[in-house]
């Protein structure tokens, strides 16, 4: 626990939240708690960033701030991965999907694929996961990545245990 520091930023960011009750901005005080929600997930604190990360989001969405928010959608996905729970994981994924889809912002199509990608591995489905990490590795390459090397990551992913 407390790797790379999380605990120490962790306790540095509930101090700060509790000291600065009388915030200058609705943005400082969501950006506060999404760096406590996040840095709880690393030191498996999950309930409270679970917690702090729904507060930030509600805050982000009060804002009007769509871009945050679907970031948001996207790191309670992987706190709920990290706690053990795909489902609900899954879920947090799909409506961080519906976020871009309803709001339009923008998203880089290779983060797009590879969230796709990850939460198709997740549920067992090769060839789905096999086809966005596809597409993620051509939209970072600028569409130059290989047939071959594609196979060889599907062959990767397909002895890899579940």
């Amino acid at each position: 626990m407390g790797e790379f520091g999380f605990k120490n930023a962790y306790e540095s960011n509930i101090r700060m939240l509790a000291l600065d009750t009388a915030f200058h901005s609705l943005q400082a005080e969501a950006s506060i708690r999404e760096r406590i929600g996040r840095s709880a997930m690393f030191i498996d604190l999950f309930p409270e960033g679970r917690t702090q990360l729904i507060a930030a989001a509600d805050i982000y969405r009060r804002l009007g701030d769509d871009n945050s928010v679907f970031r948001i959608l996207l790191m309670r996905a992987e706190l709920e991965w990290r706690a053990g729970d795909p489902e609900s994981s899954n879920d947090l994924f799909k409506k961080a999907l519906e976020q871009v889809e309803i709001t339009g912002i923008e998203v880089p199509q290779e983060l797009y694929f590879s969230g796709i990608a990850f939460n198709c591995y997740q549920s067992g489905e090769w060839e789905m996961a096999l086809n966005a990490c596809e597409r993620s590795l051509d939209e970072l390459s600028g569409r130059k990545i290989t047939r071959n090397l594609l196979e060889s990551v599907g062959r990767i992913l397909k002895l890899s245990p579940t």
